[in-house]
């Protein structure tokens, strides 16, 4: 049984599958066993934590935490050994001395990680400052004989498996602090960081244990990277992110709300899981992703910085970012337009839209659409943007009333949340419509009663669904068209009556 989880664990990605059968492993497996007096209590602590997958319930989420837990007995088998065998007898004179006897505190588990993450980044590992100058020395003399022979390395300079890399990168980049984590995230950013489903497995488990929902900007391209790692002709992913200046926490903190969506296609079924999260925003922030994205969702203040190992991001099909300032640090763009067959993407609009109030591309010299791409900033009227260049304004026969604008902006905030859902309807979770964000107020609460009044929005269950059937007859505009920025007459007369019958509210 234990084989067959360790299995799973490492299902699917070729890149770990040396991991059961290294030595260290099958000898912590071993070892884990042979401690065990009752078989059925280990079975049951198995299967608990593999229960506690954080992607749940249809998505399963491979059992990081069992990973982690062999991990973790490599790491305390290290420290028993090494520091017990090799090390404590040769410091204990200068020890007492000092009256030094904290010999649990060396080479922990964690200890381990920050060398081992600091060696293979080759950055510079800052010990504790809580042993006595000599004492250190010495100790770190020690280390030098035998870090190199760590079960987690190859010939001392490479990881030894893809797991024990993924483990040690994403523990550094959820626990790490100061120049370490910044090492890890830089490593991300240029594109070299480890490309593999672990990743997300572990850092979704490191939050479950430490109780979290924030996400630094950061890491959200890590995670959505080696999510998308796990894509198939049966599993696709999705990520969205949204935030404004308007709203912020009690201690003064702008937050965005993120959602990574992970849907598998079994038979006529979609089954999506997703793991929703919160992302410290603001217009001096910067939001780093790296080398493709799609059905990609994004409405923030501050910076996009898009960036690629190979010097050429790759968008689509289905991205919207929406930002202060758009920044590619790319000498090429590639639009990707294609619909994926027998995905939940074959219902959604498969443009790419960038719109900003300032674009940054010094070094872009080529833009090659395979799909269609919507342009809009000051200046995008030139090269190499040109034929993509769109106006993204308010139609001008909604601009007459300034009550008919704001109705008109809820109007298309509300319909805009909706995603493709299930087997293809335009649906969001209840929540997420209802949100401060996007009603703002009155208006955009009367708005929403409205449009489930006349059937133009359909609460079923926890999600609001669009009726594209009584939109076409109540408002005369689909969701395509709101979002290429159209809109009919006919809204507009729509919109007209619901300002006269809820004039109160503005």
């Amino acid at each position: 049984m234990l084989v067959d989880l360790m299995r799973q664990a490492v299902a699917g990605d070729r890149s770990t599958e040396s991991f059961l059968g290294y030595a260290p492993v099958l000898d912590a497996m071993a070892v884990r066993l042979s401690e065990s007096q009752n078989f059925e209590a280990t079975r049951q602590e198995l299967m608990k934590l593999v229960g506690d997958a954080a992607l749940t319930p249809q998505a399963q989420s491979r059992p990081a935490a069992l990973l982690r837990r062999v991990c973790d007995d490599i790491l305390r088998r290290e420290q028993k050994h090494k520091l017990v065998q090799n090390v404590q007898k040769q410091l204990e004179p200068i020890a007492s001395k000092h009256g030094w006897v904290d010999w649990d505190s060396l080479y922990s588990p964690a200890e381990q990680c920050s060398r081992l993450a600091a060696k293979l980044l080759d950055a510079k590992y800052v010990g504790s400052e809580k042993l006595p100058v000599d004492l250190r020395a010495e100790y770190e003399q020690r280390l030098v004989t035998f870090l190199d022979e760590h079960p987690f390395l190859r010939d001392g300079k490479t990881a030894a498996n893809a797991v024990f890399e993924a483990y040690l990168f994403t523990r550094a980049l959820f626990y790490e602090e100061g120049d370490l984590r910044k090492a890890v995230e830089k490593r991300f950013v240029s594109g070299n960081g480890p490309s593999t489903r672990l990743v997300s497995d572990f850092y979704f488990l490191f939050m479950k244990e430490a109780g979290a929902d924030i996400i630094p900007l950061a890491h959200i391209s890590p995670i959505y990277r080696s999510l998308a790692s796990a894509e198939s002709p049966t599993t696709h992913v999705s990520m969205i992110l949204e935030g404004d200046d308007e709203e912020s926490d009690d201690a003064g903190g702008v937050f965005a709300e993120g959602e990574f969506v992970v849907c598998v296609h079994s038979g006529d079924e979609v089954l999506p899981a997703s793991y929703e999260f919160s992302a410290p925003v603001g217009k001096g922030s910067v939001l780093p992703l790296t080398g493709r994205v799609a059905e990609t969702f994004i409405y923030v203040p501050g910076e996009v910085r898009l960036s690629a190992a190979e010097n050429e991001f790759e968008a689509g099909p289905a991205v919207e970012i929406y930002c202060e300032k758009l920044a590619f640090d790319v000498t090429g763009l590639v639009v990707v337009g294609e619909k994926r067959t027998g995905h939940v993407a074959e219902s959604v609009d498969p443009t790419v839209t960038f719109v900003a109030s300032e674009c940054e591309a010094p070094r872009l010299g080529r833009v090659t659409a395979r799909g269609n791409l919507r342009v809009s900033w000051p200046g995008s009227k030139s090269y190499p943007w040109t034929e993509f260049h769109v106006e993204d304004a308010v139609p001008s026969e909604l601009r007459a009333d300034p009550r008919v604008l704001e109705a008109f902006l809820r109007f298309k905030r509300i319909v805009l949340t909706l995603r493709s859902h299930s087997k293809g309807s335009l649906a969001r979770y209840y929540r997420k419509v209802e949100h401060q964000r996007v009603l703002k107020g009155a208006v955009g609460q009367e708005l929403l009663r409205r449009l489930v009044k006349d059937g133009v929005l359909r609460r079923v269950a926890d999600f609001y669904h669009w009726s594209p059937e009584a939109a076409s007859s109540c408002v005369g505009t689909s969701w395509q068209e709101l979002k290429r920025g159209e809109a009919s007459v006919q809204l507009k007369e729509y919109l007209s009556r619901f300002v006269k019958d809820n004039s109160a509210a503005f």
